[in-house]
């Protein structure tokens, strides 16, 4: 009986980092009490899994209450700002675009602040001009669509997503 499939073995590497203060490898446990740091004052030493419920939640409402939020991703890591160990957390997350509110994707915001240049307190825009209704007339063609927002930015995203994991010793 011959296959016609050839075996073949593949050789895979990654990183894996140790945190250490002196002597001692950091715990989970000792992850979990750092302080938190805005992303743009840490200089990360690699990512971690503390299974925490992080801060900073991609949330948007929409105009029904509902949640338009999907496949929210994070990335947390632990660094140093100011000569200090802390950990941060940078976000991923999809969301659906319905032309307002929270969930607004960039151009939809854009757009509506475009028309808001013609609200005149306590009175109707002016639909008159050209220039608002050619504004209202892409706001209104803008379609439902998904859209993928990053906190703080993409490339903060990224870069971390690319750093080695830090393995962190178990309790003994």
């Amino acid at each position: 009986m011959s296959d016609k499939h050839e075996a073949t073995v593949e050789v895979l590497t990654a990183e894996v980092r140790v945190l250490q203060v002196g002597r001692r490898q950091v715990t989970l446990s000792v992850v979990r009490q750092l302080d938190w740091a805005d992303p743009a004052d840490v200089e990360p030493f690699g990512r971690v899994r503390t299974g925490d419920n992080l801060p900073g939640r991609p949330s948007a409402i929409g105009n029904m209450g509902s949640s338009r939020v999907k496949q929210p991703a994070a990335v947390e890591v632990v660094g140093s700002a100011s000569g200090v160990l802390v950990r941060s957390v940078s976000w991923r997350s999809m969301l659906t675009c319905t032309s307002g509110g929270a969930s607004a994707c960039p151009e939809a915001q854009a757009l509506n602040t475009e028309l808001d240049r013609f609200k005149v307190r306590g009175q109707p825009p002016s639909h008159k001009t050209p220039e608002y209704q050619r504004i209202l007339d892409r706001f209104m063609a803008h379609e439902v669509h998904d859209w993928t927002r990053y906190d703080p930015d993409q490339r903060t995203y990224d870069a971390w997503q690319a750093l080695p994991l830090i393995v962190l010793a178990g309790l003994k």
